[in-house]
């Protein structure tokens, strides 16, 4: 680090580091005295006001004539607006106090030879726009070093930040250490804002304070397929002093920057580095602390393809990037001791776009016998519900849902043929968190064409949703139908079946202002909901038990195992009539039929595991004296309880087997079962596997 020889004097300190102070004194003595400053006011007091807006940086100071115009307004309702107060153009009660303490408190540091911010430098040629710093001055003080020590408090006459509250005046500073800090992010997206892609760590030692009133940030980028300006990319550099925004540098045009030949950038493939110089800092650095310097970035709203991945490089001037001022006035610039201690990089990327994953949800229902009425609908059934996540934290809004649904007609019965799916279905309904945010007719575009056993499979369209999903969250959409009435069968049939079979998201639009033909992250084919079939009659069952129980050898393996399996039965629409037999496979006569299976879900054979069964009920009996069959008879509305004990010993197989549920047959009369009831989805009517050996 460098740092230059201190000096008995502050006036030959101001020589060496290459600048003055000066403070102008009319702009001091604007004092609002009441009554409305305006456009066609005149005076010396508008004189007074408008050398203050110079000053401040609201109004050209070639409009320093005593007469309140079209620019002297403007420069005002700037000042408004900076101020959160009504912005009328109008020095007033309000706006008068105002630019009284704006006026008395600042002062400004402008390079040697410079008296303003105009023009250039009569002593070294360079812009007086570069290096002029604006702070506070110490109660008492009329002008840097005018007096040497304020009368009032007798604190040195320098800039600081609100006077006495500086904390450093009298003493010298100096900086222990410079080193790279860590941002928060390695890439800036396309349309983002204040991206933090630098960081800084500065040390002070222990002896004293030091105020940042100037910091040069170089930039490069080494790819050399992309543009290498850096306005292409960034709308504004942002200053950032342990996370507090100090100040904003627009950074859209040429004319923001300053460009150099290599010698800041130290990374290999660079080519051409640009300056972005932050004046007026004015920041106060603890002594024996260490404050972090961060750059932020606000990114072009559109950046092109080519430049897309670019790497950006940004390094504090090594030399001389840091100009300090100490509490004795002692102003210095320095760098860090080796070039590339600061450096590090960034890479641009296109904009941000959401990612939305579509899945069925873990609340689908369960596949179901929808019982429909004969002669009136049947409305709100759930028939599929499906999940919607957006994993990039990115708001969307979702404009239209297509939802796939396949119905089939049993053959015979009535004749659909001509019609679709709109017969059955009469209205569909999208509901999340038990709002409808869509409905829909639904259609009838694809059509039966034979009565012996067809199906259709029709896409309804739920458009203009405006459905909000926040970033980073998910939401379960239930898919719900109203169903017409059978007509007492002349409309459609016992057992047709209805499936969801695909929910697609085809317009939508997010934060970023990306739409369905940008976000290419939607996932398709969710996979279709369970298969609902809709009778006027039937019967549902519930409250699923397994007990266990077995017979052992002498070693200790099970030779005979007992799952004995309860379940309860309800009907609705009609009484149920449900043989009293029992089949180890599908069966549509036998009252109930199960399966042994082993942990790969492969049926095992009577003859690798043998079984016997008891079925029984608290059920009452009915017996058909034709046939000589004999059911458990469950009275429509009302419910009751089945057992079904399986015995399973070894055959010519062994291992792990357990005993699972398929289906129920059931009529509505004492006469053969002609309606089945499956157990879906198997896995939660089925029982432990256990170990069964010879």
């Amino acid at each position: 680090m460098k740092k230059f020889i201190m000096v008995a004097t502050l006036a030959f300190t101001l020589v060496l580091t290459g600048t003055v102070l000066v403070k102008t004194a009319s702009a001091a003595q604007f004092v609002y005295q009441g009554g409305l400053l305006k456009v066609g006011s005149h005076g010396t007091q508008v004189m007074d006001l408008q050398e203050c807006l110079a000053r401040l940086g609201n109004n050209p100071e070639s409009n320093i004539d005593g007469s309140f115009g079209p620019i002297t307004r403007g420069a005002v309702m700037a000042f408004q607006a900076e101020n959160g107060v009504v912005v009328d153009g109008i020095i007033g009660p309000v706006t008068g106090p105002l630019y009284t303490n704006a006026c008395a408190a600042g002062s400004t540091a402008y390079p040697a030879g410079c008296t303003s911010t105009e023009g250039y430098s009569t002593t070294t040629g360079e812009s007086c726009s570069d290096g002029a710093v604006t702070g506070d001055l110490p109660a008492g003080c009329t002008a840097v070093d005018t007096p040497m020590y304020s009368p009032e408090n007798g604190q040195r006459c320098v800039l600081g930040e609100n006077g006495s509250s500086t904390g450093f005046e009298g003493t010298e500073g100096s900086v222990k250490s410079y080193s790279l800090g860590a941002a928060d992010e390695t890439e800036a997206l396309e349309g983002q804002r204040d991206v933090e892609v630098y960081a800084a760590d500065v040390e002070l030692d222990n002896d004293g304070d030091l105020g940042l009133q100037r910091l040069d940030v170089w930039f490069s980028n080494s790819d050399s397929g992309s543009d290498l300006k850096p306005w292409k990319y960034f709308k504004s550099v942002s200053l950032l002093v342990d996370g507090d925004e100090v100040a904003t540098l627009s950074a859209d045009s040429s004319s923001d920057w300053s460009d150099y030949s290599n010698g800041n950038i130290n990374a290999g493939g660079t080519s051409k580095e640009y300056r972005m110089r932050f004046n007026g800092i004015d920041k106060v650095f603890k002594s024996d602390k260490t404050t972090t310097i961060s750059i932020a970035v606000t990114m072009q709203n559109t950046i092109d393809s080519a430049n897309d991945s670019a790497r950006w490089y940004i390094n504090m001037d090594n030399d001389s990037g840091f100009r300090w001022v100490d509490g004795t006035g002692f102003v210095f610039s320095e760098g860090a001791a080796v070039a590339d201690d600061l450096e590090d990089s960034f890479t641009v990327g296109g904009e941000e776009t959401a990612t939305i994953d579509l899945s069925v949800s873990t609340n689908n229902p369960d596949p179901a016998v929808i019982l429909v009425g004969t002669s009136s609908d049947t409305n709100d059934k759930t028939a599929a519900i499906y999940n919607v996540e957006e994993t990039q934290d990115i708001d969307v809004t979702i404009d239209t849902i297509n939802v796939g649904v396949t119905v089939t007609d049993p053959s015979g019965g009535a004749d659909l043929t001509g019609k679709g799916a709109g017969t059955i279905i009469k209205k569909a309904y999208l509901v999340v968190n038990g709002d409808v945010i869509g409905s829909e007719t639904v259609p009838n575009s694809e059509t039966f064409t034979n009565n012996t056993g067809d199906d259709v499979t029709e896409t309804i369209t739920f458009d203009n949703l405006n459905w909000d999903l926040s970033g980073d969250t998910n939401k379960d959409v239930k898919v719900v139908f109203d169903f017409d009435d059978t007509n007492d069968g002349a409309r459609y049939d016992e057992g047709t079946t209805v499936q969801v079979d695909n929910f697609a998201i085809t317009e939508l639009e997010d934060a970023n202002g990306n739409d369905e033909g940008d976000i290419s992250d939607i996932s398709t084919n969710p996979g279709a909901g369970n298969v609902d079939t809709l009778r006027t009659e039937g019967i549902d069952a519930s409250n699923f038990t397994v007990s266990y129980d077995n017979t052992e050898n002498t070693s200790g393996s099970i030779v005979s195992q007992i799952f004995t399996i309860g379940w309860d039965v309800e009907a609705t629409g009609d009484d149920a009539y449900i043989p009293m037999t029992v089949s180890r496979a599908a069966s549509t006569t036998d009252g109930i039929a199960f399966q042994i299976e082993d942990t790969s879900n492969t049926a095992k054979t009577v003859g690798e595991i043998a079984t016997n069964t008891a079925f029984s009920s608290d059920a009452d009996v009915s017996t058909n004296t034709d046939t000589n069959t004999s059911y458990f008879l469950v009275k429509k509305g009302s419910s009751n309880h089945f057992t079904l004990e399986v015995t399973a010993t070894a055959g010519t197989a062994t291992g792990y087997v357990r005993a699972q549920l398929l289906e129920m047959n059931f009529a509505d009369t004492a006469d053969t079962s002609d309606v089945n009831f499956d157990f879906e989805p198997l896995q939660d009517y089925q029982t432990l596997a256990k170990n069964i050996q010879a």
